[in-house]
């Protein structure tokens, strides 16, 4: 199965099965239910397109582990 042929929800899961590292999602689908089925699937935060440079700076370093 080539990457194309996932959708980004199955991906979350299979890493959530693997590992425990912070996931953000980057994405143009700026629904609500989006946002939900994401942060259910896994993921430890969701940014929609197009965003400001400091909220992604603001999400990597809140979920950056600290040194």
């Amino acid at each position: 199965m080539a990457l194309h042929d996932l959708l980004g929800n199955d991906v979350l899961h299979a890493l959530r099965g693997v590992s425990r590292a912070p996931i953000l999602v980057i994405s143009a689908r700026a629904e609500p239910v989006d946002r939900l089925t994401a942060l259910e699937s896994g993921a430890s935060a969701y940014l929609t397109k197009p965003f400001r440079l400091r909220d992604l700076q603001d999400l990597v370093h809140t979920l950056a582990p600290a040194s």
